[in-house]
């Protein structure tokens, strides 16, 4: 179940089904979370290829 819940966040925000196989479109961001070990840095999702991963993004003010 673990490495499926990110599958399945992804199909569920994403405008199309994702087929299984597909290849997810690389993109970076600036990790801004001044606790985090990788602050600072640019993070990729190629960084993480081959590992389990999970993407959350929200906006605070």
């Amino acid at each position: 179940m673990r490495t499926l819940l990110p599958l399945l966040l992804l199909i569920g925000c994403a405008e199309a089904p994702i087929e299984e196989g597909s290849v997810l479109p690389d993109f970076a961001l600036q990790d801004v979370n001044p606790t985090a070990t990788t602050y600072g840095t640019t993070v990729a999702v190629s960084d993480f290829a081959g590992q389990a991963s999970a993407w959350y993004f929200t906006h605070a003010t």
